[in-house]
């Protein structure tokens, strides 16, 4: 099996932390490759990681996420993204779906529906057979 890469992002460390955490990655077959506390930091680690999958904090210093899954996708990389925020704001998680983001999660993360995501992540749903 594949092990999949996985990149944390969030200015604030205690979530980091929490992230870290809440689900044992290592039995999903995942593996954290970085840390970024900010955009720019996200940007770096994705050009040296190249992840499968990013959990990011969709407001931080030095480049929103939407602005970085802007990029990603004019540049050809295709990592799922995930994105959490504090804030229940319809137009951020409207842009994030659009640009192709699994989910949006509002802070604090539920173990439950993280699990959910990160599944989603792993099994994509197939073609509807006709």
């Amino acid at each position: 099996m594949k092990t999949i890469k996985l990149l944390l992002a969030d200015d604030e460390p205690v979530i980091l932390r929490g992230l870290k955490k809440l689900i044992s990655w290592k039995e999903l077959g995942i593996t954290i490759v970085g840390e970024a506390n900010d955009g720019k930091e996200l940007r770096d680690l994705i050009r040296i990681h190249e992840p499968h999958l990013i959990i990011s904090d969709i407001s931080m210093p030095g480049g929103s996420g939407i602005d970085i899954i802007s990029e990603l996708n004019e540049q050809g990389f295709h990592a799922k993204v995930i994105f959490i925020s504090a804030f229940q704001e319809f137009v951020y998680a409207r842009q994030a779906i659009q640009l192709g983001a699994l989910d949006y999660l509002v802070k604090p993360i539920n173990k439950n529906q993280l699990e959910k995501v990160i599944a989603k992540a792993l099994n994509p749903p197939g073609r509807i057979q006709r």
